[in-house]
């Protein structure tokens, strides 16, 4: 899925990579 709207903020973009590096890091808890 692409949203570039969802993209187009710096700091919307630096949230979303923060959510995505704590879901990555909560899977690696689990394994």
């Amino acid at each position: 899925v692409c949203l570039p709207a969802e993209y187009s903020d710096e700091t919307d973009l630096e949230r979303l990579i923060g959510d995505d590096l704590e879901f990555a890091q909560s899977l690696f808890d689990v394994v």
